[in-house]
């Protein structure tokens, strides 16, 4: 499977270059957010195949990271980067840049590269793509990554059934 998740469309996020990055290489983007005119402008004259998706449940976001074989975060910055360790936790390769946080909270579990370079990106996605042995070694080392998160992914669970229950209110 080449299916690409990205979540968020912000301008941080840098969808652009990471799209940029995946020309003519086998792949579909799965897009969680609203995307820009001029993204989805490019996209089509591109031909790249895509899907974009819009307040999402939680339930969906889990059934994306599960059909999903590659996270793309490869963003300017980040306040924590949460989905990293989601896509590692339902063993997603993870592409994302070689700026903090995203370096500390990936460990060893994802190739590192930087945002403003589609060079890099295309690199990294195609050694994902074609090394099937490197790639299965960066999902062990992703696995292994969420080890020293344990107590904060249960937090984050928490935090969730809290947040459902006070929106039922």
């Amino acid at each position: 499977k080449n299916n690409i998740l990205i979540i968020g469309t912000e301008k941080h996020k840098n969808i652009y270059n990471m799209i940029k990055g995946s020309l003519g290489l086998n792949v579909k983007f799965n897009i969680v957010g609203k995307l820009e005119n001029n993204i989805r402008d490019f996209l089509n004259k591109e031909n790249i195949i895509y899907e974009n998706f819009v307040d999402i449940s939680d339930e969906e976001i889990i059934n994306f990271y599960k059909k999903n074989s590659i996270l793309m975060m490869v963003s300017k910055y980040e306040g924590f980067g949460m989905p990293i360790l989601e896509a590692q936790q339902f063993g997603l390769t993870v592409i994302t840049s070689n700026i903090e946080p995203m370096k500390s909270i990936a460990g060893d579990g994802a190739i590192f590269v930087k945002p403003n370079s589609v060079d890099e990106i295309r690199d990294g996605l195609f050694k994902i793509l074609n090394n099937r042995k490197f790639t299965q070694n960066l999902i062990s080392a992703g696995k292994n990554n969420l080890n020293r998160y344990k107590d904060m992914l249960v937090i984050e669970k928490y935090k969730k059934i809290y947040l459902k229950i006070l929106n039922k209110k």
